[in-house]
């Protein structure tokens, strides 16, 4: 059973939530409606919670099978699927960016434009389309973020996570990593944050 009251550890953080109820003291104000079902439901209550600064109590419960729990109705790859549908979109979109990126470099670079002016041209329309695309497609109401503010968060990210890899990168080749595997490393961890920086707060609500 799940309690929604301010004074607890992070909502991210509890063990286990599918197999309980969902209360809410009377006095709190009424939720606002969350996208999805099931577990995808779960997965989007717990970061709705975090994101909003709500606390959650974690209270034990027994747990009883009928039937050998024969009415679930849990399916184990579609429902996996759904909850991990962000996380994919975002990989899509970042994919998607990449190429765009590279082609208009290539392209910009075969019409004769210097190195500086490609790269910078490239980067700023696939920049464009990434954001695009996050905001419209990949974060479920992003497009409700107010337009200045979510620029002005992804700007800020996108030059947080060039120096997060310089950074990054050169730390882990100063300990004895090789620089691919470096890069690698470095990449896979900031595609991470970068996911969990653009949910909670380049394209959250209000």
């Amino acid at each position: 059973m799940d309690t929604t009251t301010p004074p607890h550890p992070h909502p991210l953080l509890h063990p286990s939530d599918p197999p309980g109820r969902r209360c809410r003291p009377l006095p709190a104000p009424a939720p606002r409606p969350l996208p999805g079902d099931r577990y995808e439901y779960e997965y989007t209550m717990l970061v709705r919670a975090a994101r909003d600064g709500i606390g959650l109590t974690t209270i034990p419960i027994e747990t009883v099978y009928e039937d050998g729990n024969a009415v679930s109705h849990f399916r184990p790859v579609r429902d996996s699927l759904r909850v991990l549908a962000p996380v994919a979109g975002f990989a899509a979109s970042s994919l998607a960016a990449f190429a765009l990126d590279t082609a208009l470099f290539w392209a910009l670079s075969v019409a004769g434009a210097p190195i500086w002016a490609a790269l910078a041209g490239a980067r700023l329309v696939s920049s464009a389309g990434n954001f695009s695309l996050n905001r419209w497609v990949v974060f479920r109401g992003g497009a409700r973020t107010p337009l200045l503010r979510a620029l002005l968060g992804y700007a800020a990210l996108a030059a947080g996570v060039l120096l997060g890899g310089i950074l990054l990168v050169d730390a882990l080749v100063t300990v004895g990593v090789g620089l691919l595997t470096a890069k690698v490393i470095a990449d896979l961890v900031l595609f991470c944050l970068s996911y969990v920086a653009q949910r909670l707060l380049v394209f959250r609500r209000g």
